[in-house]
């Protein structure tokens, strides 16, 4: 599952081409609003992450709590986003 933020610079086919894209891998996406809508606007989202861990579903932190704020940032931006080492 994949949560995408949405700004509001935004365009549906921007959000439908990542779904598209992400639905062709198996992955469930859903487009959080929630920094403009509050709680309401991240509803399904919770949802499903709720039945997700209801089901069992592996559970994977792209880094340990106990690594350094520097390292966090490395791994998120190397495993996320794609940046070089």
């Amino acid at each position: 599952m994949v949560s995408i933020n949405h700004f509001a610079s935004d365009t549906e086919a921007e959000h439908a081409l990542i779904r598209q894209r992400l639905a062709s891998q198996g992955v469930t996406a859903h487009t959080a609003r929630h920094w403009a809508e509050g709680g309401r606007g991240a509803v399904d989202l919770a949802r499903d992450v709720v039945r997700l861990a209801q089901s069992g579903a592996e559970l994977r932190f792209a880094y340990a709590d106990a690594d350094s704020l520097w390292e966090k940032l490395r791994l998120l931006a190397t495993r996320t986003y794609g940046a070089s080492a």
